[in-house]
């Protein structure tokens, strides 16, 4: 059987982000080893030509889509090539290579049902992805990091620069309620769906005016995943396969449905308790990773190595190696070892980078000049972190209060 037009132009919408994604994000798929400024492989590494070839399969089973939107397995293939290149590298499991992964699996087990069973399921389980997608973007900007870091940023754009108390919290709640209640209005379903419609669209075009080129032209990558989220609001709730809730879908206990609402609907919440990653968990803009800064001095012998410590002068970290200073010794000649902003942003590394990727990249340097890690845990929802932990290549770790301004 043939799938109908609501499947095929969703799996075309599939190839069209894919190729948009990689695209906008250059650095991330076409720059290899050891043009990088540093490689942190997650579990294997490989040389340069695989990521390559990796690489433009995926753009070939994205075109594949594009051609032939009923095409069956290419979902699948586009689906474990992300796998692989997320094994190879770190840096490349974002959060939406973590939805595009999703939804190829969804699209590829949809198939085995083909025409109306087939739309239903594609209809349900997307519902399903969004649902989580919304609910916990919303939920996790519920600390104080995102109305202290990121509304301030998101009210630049619209030339307030030092926006009073008053204004961040009302907008940043406007923000939280506007992404809560896109979930609910999506769980809810039948006749809400228009108005999901409308609201996810807005929210959508009002992030591009923010993050966009008119605004704080932040990372054309965050651009791209946007716009898609847009048309694929579109394309699900326009007319779509499918008016049930998630109430519904979830009571018809198929493993599938089970293991995808568990996935995106209660995995997040361990985010929470900081078990949970932040890609993996709809962290969305939310102001609440870890703090990580590595102290050295500024000399190492391999180029990656020697590109990746640049001195980053902002007053934060020279102040916090004056608060660490009788657990650091001299902090003379100390520079932040870190990604410059813009190519921590081409490569998607959140910033300030998370616990984890500070972690693995003072493992690779510790061979070259034995950083200190200083890291502060993110704060908990309503529950700021006191205290900032000093972690050395011996595997010695101190800790003590955070200094006020982290």
């Amino acid at each position: 059987m043939t799938p109908s037009l609501f499947t095929q132009r969703l799996q075309a919408w599939f190839g069209v982000t894919i190729l948009a994604q990689m695209l906008t994000t250059p650095r991330l798929w076409f720059v290899m080893p050891p043009d990088r400024p540093v490689f942190v492989p997650l579990v294997v590494s490989a040389p340069g030509w695989i990521h390559l070839v990796l690489s433009g399969l995926l753009a070939g089973a994205a075109c594949t889509l594009l051609i032939r939107p009923r095409h069956r397995y290419a979902p699948l293939v586009a689906s474990l090539l992300m796998v692989l290149l997320c094994c190879l590298d770190e840096l490349r499991l974002q959060p939406w290579t973590w939805l595009l992964f999703l939804c190829g699996v969804i699209f590829f087990e949809a198939r085995r049902r083909d025409g109306k069973p087939g739309d239903i399921f594609v209809a349900h389980h997307l519902r399903v992805v969004l649902i989580g997608l919304y609910l916990w973007a919303a939920i996790h900007k519920m600390n104080s990091g995102f109305f202290e870091q990121t509304v301030p940023f998101f009210l630049a754009a619209f030339g307030v620069n030092e926006p009073l108390p008053w204004l961040a919290g009302l907008f940043g709640a406007a923000i939280i309620v506007s992404e809560a209640g896109l979930a609910v209005l999506l769980a809810r379903s039948g006749r809400f769906d228009r108005y999901a419609l409308r609201l996810g669209v807005a929210v959508h075009l009002v992030v591009l005016g923010i993050l966009g080129p008119s605004g704080q032209n932040y990372d054309p990558n965050v651009w791209t995943w946007n716009m898609s989220q847009a048309a694929l609001l579109f394309l699900l709730l326009h007319k779509g396969g499918s008016k049930a809730g998630l109430v519904d879908i979830l009571k018809s206990k198929a493993r599938p449905t089970l293991v995808l609402a568990s996935l995106v609907l209660l995995m997040p919440a361990l985010h929470v308790v900081r078990i949970a990653p932040a890609n993996l968990s709809w962290a969305l803009y939310a102001g609440n990773y870890d703090l990580g800064m590595l102290a050295a001095q500024y000399s190492a012998s391999s180029p990656e190595v020697d590109r990746a410590i640049r001195p980053f002068p902002p007053r934060l970290v020279r102040a916090t190696y004056e608060f660490a200073q009788p657990q650091l010794g001299s902090i003379e000649g100390l520079q932040d070892v870190a990604y410059p902003p813009q190519i921590m942003k081409e490569l998607g590394v959140t910033y300030p980078p998370d616990a984890g990727f500070m972690r693995r990249l003072q493992a690779v340097l510790c061979d070259e000049i034995e950083p200190v890690l200083l890291l502060r845990r993110k704060h908990l929802p309503f529950s700021r972190t006191r205290k900032l932990s000093i972690e050395r290549c011996d595997g010695s770790r101190v800790e003590i209060n955070a200094p006020p301004f982290l």
